[in-house]
């Protein structure tokens, strides 16, 4: 089993909360991922089966924490939540 580990630090404990519960719920195959957070930060661990499948899921993690961010911090500018 491989295991990548990652470490965000956010502006806010509810960006971390908002960004660490939409993540949460993203499967992938041959994966297992933790999430936690604590404050402003986010932590997950991600464990796969080989390498190649490790590269794939912190690539989707990733993105989808990306654009999880871009879509709390859009919402927030534009009175949205």
């Amino acid at each position: 089993m491989m295991e990548a580990l990652f470490t965000i630090d956010f502006i806010s404990e509810e960006e971390a909360e908002i960004i660490a519960s939409s993540i949460s719920r993203e499967k992938i195959p041959r994966c297992e991922i933790k999430i936690s957070h604590e404050g402003n930060t986010v932590s997950f661990r991600i464990s796969a089966e080989n390498s190649v499948a490790l590269r794939a899921a912190c690539n989707s993690y990733l993105k989808w924490i990306d654009m999880a961010h871009k879509i709390e911090r859009f919402a927030r500018k534009n009175g949205c939540r």
